[in-house]
């Protein structure tokens, strides 16, 4: 699915991204991460449907019909096939579309969307979680992508190198200095 797999990864894939998303903001992202959060608390739910969605997006501001049909495409990739979204793998994705962000900037934003108790921590299965989700966007955008090996590899590989792969869960921090130098 997508485009074939290049190394090194063009900083997570955003080349062919970059001139398509350049009007998504942090400030607005942000608002929608807030929203869909939420929302998800009071459905106790990860999973939204589109209007749900709508409805965070009229909340989070200034986005534009270029960007509202990005969002809607990228909520289309992410289906589950019962026309809903777990929000924080889409909200992981639609990241990697903060292109006023540097990468790790990007990356911070991007695991914070998987911190569920403000506590500066992921765990492994949401980490794979949040690169398989850039991994897709990057993909559907044209840019070069890794394998679902690779994907395993680098989760493995970065909680064994920050916690000795002792931890069920690794500062977001220290993940972010880890993948920017891992060599896949």
């Amino acid at each position: 699915m997508g485009a074939e797999v290049g190394k090194p990864v063009s900083n997570l894939g955003i080349t062919a991204m970059a001139s398509v998303t350049p009007a998504i903001e942090q400030k607005e992202l942000t608002i929608l991460r807030t929203e869909l959060i939420k929302l998800s608390n009071t459905k106790n739910s990860e999973m939204i449907v589109k209007s749900e969605l709508d409805d965070a997006l009229k909340k989070s501001g200034k986005f534009d019909a270029a960007d509202l049909d990005i969002f809607a495409k990228l909520f289309t990739l992410f289906d589950t096939g019962d026309e809903a979204v777990n929000f924080r793998d889409y909200l992981a994705g639609l990241s990697a579309c903060l292109m006023s962000l540097k990468v790790p900037e990007r990356l911070q934003f991007v695991f914070g969307t998987f911190d569920q108790d403000s506590s500066n921590t992921i765990t492994k299965a949401s980490l794979k979680r949040a690169l398989v989700s850039i991994n897709s966007v990057a993909s559907y955008f044209g840019d070069p992508v890794l394998t679902l090996k690779d994907l395993d590899q680098i989760a493995v590989e970065t909680f064994e190198g920050i916690t000795g792969g002792t931890s069920k869960t690794m500062a977001i921090d220290p993940l972010v200095e880890f993948l920017l130098n891992h060599p896949l």
